[in-house]
This record gives structure tokens, C-alpha cells and sequence, in this order.
């Protein structure tokens, strides 16, 4: 066992030197020198507990070995999430990742529980993965990373983390949501059969499925007050044609999901644009959504898992956790820029910029973002 440890333990340290001087060697923007520098933290303190590992392992006369046992297991955990996660990040960077990069870094230093957080992304659907204590790592789309429309929705990723940092607090308010929602949800009168078991059922996976839809709502109301009408807008474009799936689904499929439906999100995100003012943007998606729900033949019904009823309450709680986490507002000027396009233009007005530009010309908008993203960029 001694040796087969030894053999172990050898194996990992070869692999963390490995790793090391892959990541030392890489090429990376400077947005992600931060991030090169906690992966060289992290290594060097794995390379530590390897060491110890096979120094314990010289002693003689002390049974040690199952702590060693534990503490390679260990070791070997941290190094697959280390592969599976976190150096894909570093080792794919290309020299066109800077501008989600500078979106990323720009909405961290944005909050003092992120500032200090590095950041970095992978290819993938719109995500994140976050973790208080450690990096935050983004998912973006390919087709979105070098362009401006659809980078907005970052900011509802980074409401993720917000959550995260907040934890305790955040779940304490969607359990009293959750908790009124399940009392919305019960008869005036019950039944002792098989029908009202399966109501009772029923009505007990709603409530439990808003644990995450809550967060979803939240996150979209984070989008929005970072980014202002740009998020909204972005939004509504990104999800509208995906297909009936976005305006419908049975309640199986609700229940199966994480996210609400999306038409649902929609409508709460035109909710709350209008109540902070932006009227216009709120009936545009809005009505975008109806005419294409009205093409697709598909009329609004959440099978029970949403009622109007729950709006208040539901509004109440989103402004709660807004309130807790307090994320960054757009500022009036960002809302209505319109130049001059310089490198130290705050995202949400270069955003906010681009999807006016988009509306007012679609034809020439391709020229024009190209040449902004270069002046940006300096």
C-alpha cells in the first residue's frame, strides 16, 4: 500500500507540474492575468499537500497511511475539478475573447463582493457557475463573444453570483415566497380521495419548483437594472423565435425545468421595466411576444403554475432581493447614449447605444459595430 501511494502520489505531482507550465506559458489577455494568478495558487498549494504526502510517507514506525490515503484522495478530487472546470478557461483563450472579457471584468468590479473575484469564460449557452469563494466562470455562445447585442445578458449571469454572496438571506426570502405561494395554491375545501391526494401532490411540486424560478426572476430584474432597456431588449430578440417551447409548455415539462417559461418571464420583465419607467421598451416586447405567440396558435396557460394572483407578493420579493444584494443601476446618461464611442464608455451605454443603432438602421448596423467594438477595444 506504501508503495502504491508513493507511485500516487509521484503521478499527481508530475500532473501539477504539467499544469503549471502549461498555464505559465500560455498566451492570455490581460483580463485573465488575475485568473492565471489564483490557478498558480491553487497548483502551488496542491504541489504543498503532494509533498507532505510523500514525506509522511518516508516516516517510519508511525501508521499514517490512511491520512495520506485521504489526502491523496483529495488531491485527486481537486485536480479533476481543476481540469473538468477551471483551466479550460486559461488555455482556450484566444486574442478575440477581450471584449466579453472586458464586459465580465467591468460588471465584477461593479459590486464589492465580486471586485475581488477573478473572472473568466468558456463556449457554451449563456451561464455561469458561481462560487462565492472562487472565480466566477461564464458560459457565452461563440457567436455572441465578439459582438455587442446579445452580451446584456451577462448581467443576468452575474445576478447568479449576487445570490451566491447572499446566500442565507436570498433562500430565507424565496422560502417565505415559496410559503405564500403554497397557501394561494390551497382549496377552500379538501377531499379525502385519490383526486385531492394528487392535487395535494401537484400543488406541492409548484411550490417547490419556485425555489429556483424565483431566482430566475431575480436575475432577470438584476439584468435590467444593471443594464437598463438594453437587457430587456436583448432578451426579448434572443428568446423569441426559439420555438412554442418558449411560450408553452405542460406541466410536466415545467416541473422538469429550472427556468419558468420564458413568456412568463417576458411578461414579469415588461412589468418591471414599466414600473422603473421605461414604458416603451416594456409594451415593445410585450406586444413582440403576443404577435408571435399569435402566429405560432399558441395562447398563454401555465397549467396552474402561475397566477396573476401571485404578482404582488412576487414583486415584493424581487425588490427584497434587490434591496439585499443591491446591484449597480444604469444611470440616465447610459440609458440614452450616444456617444462618442471611447474605451472608457460603461458597457450598459455602449449596449444601450447598439440596440438603438440596430433599430434605427439593421441595413448598416454590421459596419457600424464592427467600428465601435474597434474604438471601444483601444
Amino acid at each position: 500500500m506504501q508503495r502504491q501511494l508513493r507511485t500516487q502520489n509521484e503521478d499527481l505531482l508530475r500532473k501539477i507540474d504539467g499544469i503549471t507550465q502549461s498555464i505559465t506559458t500560455a498566451s492570455v489577455p490581460k483580463q485573465l492575468h488575475s485568473y492565471r494568478a489564483w490557478l498558480r495558487t491553487l497548483l502551488k498549494n496542491l504541489r504543498h499537500k503532494v509533498g507532505r504526502n510523500l514525506s509522511n510517507l518516508g516516516l517510519s514506525g508511525v501508521d499514517i497511511l490512511p491520512e495520506v490515503l485521504d489526502q491523496t484522495s483529495i488531491v485527486t478530487r481537486d485536480l479533476f475539478l481543476l481540469n473538468d472546470r477551471y483551466l479550460g478557461p486559461l488555455l482556450r483563450a484566444r486574442s478575440t475573447d477581450g471584449l466579453s472579457l472586458k464586459v465580465l471584468a467591468w460588471i465584477h468590479k461593479q459590486h464589492p463582493r465580486t471586485r475581488n473575484l477573478p473572472v473568466a469564460f468558456v463556449d457554451g449557452s449563456f451561464g455561469s457557475w458561481p462560487v462565492e469563494s472562487s472565480p466566477t466562470l461564464y458560459t457565452i455562445p461563440p457567436g455572441d463573444q465578439e459582438r455587442l447585442l446579445h452580451l446584456p445578458l451577462c448581467f443576468h449571469e452575474f445576478g447568479h453570483l449576487l445570490y451566491a454572496c447572499h446566500q442565507n438571506e436570498m433562500d430565507d426570502l424565496v422560502r417565505d415566497l415559496q410559503q405564500i405561494i403554497a397557501r394561494s395554491l390551497e382549496p377552500l375545501s379538501r377531499r379525502n380521495d385519490r383526486q385531492s391526494q394528487r392535487e395535494q401532490q401537484k400543488r406541492k411540486l409548484i411550490a417547490e419548483r419556485w425555489y429556483d424560478w424565483a431566482q430566475e426572476f431575480f436575475c432577470d430584474a438584476v439584468g435590467l437594472m444593471i443594464g437598463g432597456p438594453c437587457f430587456a431588449d436583448s432578451f426579448s430578440f434572443y428568446f423569441r423565435t426559439v420555438g412554442q417551447d418558449a411560450y408553452r409548455r405542460s406541466f410536466d415539462d415545467q416541473m422538469r425545468s429550472s427556468h419558468p417559461v420564458t413568456w412568463l418571464r417576458v411578461r414579469l420583465l415588461a412589468d418591471r421595466a414599466a414600473s422603473l419607467g421605461w414604458q416603451a421598451v416594456a409594451d415593445e416586447i410585450k406586444t413582440d411576444w403576443q404577435n408571435i405567440a399569435a402566429m405560432l396558435g399558441v395562447t398563454e396557460d401555465y397549467f396552474g403554475c402561475y397566477d396573476e394572483a401571485f404578482l404582488p407578493d412576487l414583486r415584493k420579493t424581487i425588490d427584497d432581493m434587490l434591496t439585499e444584494t443591491d446591484p449597480r443601476c444604469a444611470t440616465g446618461d447610459e440609458i440614452s447614449y450616444e456617444g462618442p464611442i471611447t474605451k472608457s464608455a460603461s458597457p450598459p451605454a455602449i449596449f444601450n447605444f447598439a440596440w438603438r443603432r440596430l433599430e434605427t438602421d439593421s441595413a448598416t448596423y454590421p459596419l457600424w459595430e464592427t467600428g465601435a467594438i474597434s474604438e471601444w477595444m483601444k
